[in-house]
């Protein structure tokens, strides 16, 4: 259990200094780059600025949070690329599919 918690640390440290370098060097293109695979690229950037978010950042938790997974469910029952829970689908700001 512990060990799984230092991964997930690492993880989001690596990302969040991912973030940081791509966002001081000027370069979003190669934080992008970096990401494998890029299906959501369009959709995060479209959203992002619909909703006044960096796209960065929506990108980073999207990857901490089902490392670009669209299938991805949680023992908690989160689902989806950003891990929202179903009982919250009320108070979204969009139709779901």
């Amino acid at each position: 259990m512990k060990k799984k918690a230092k991964n997930r640390k690492a993880v989001i440290i690596l990302t969040c200094i991912l973030v940081l370098l791509t966002c001081s060097s000027g370069g979003s293109d190669r934080f992008w780059d970096a990401l494998n695979p890029v299906l959501y690229q369009d959709l995060i950037y479209g959203n992002a600025e619909r909703y006044k978010t960096d796209a960065l950042f929506v990108a980073a938790v999207i990857n901490c949070e089902s490392s670009f997974n669209r299938l991805a469910v949680s023992k908690a029952g989160a689902i989806g690329l950003m891990q929202l829970m179903p009982r919250r689908r009320r108070n979204w700001p969009w139709k779901s599919a």
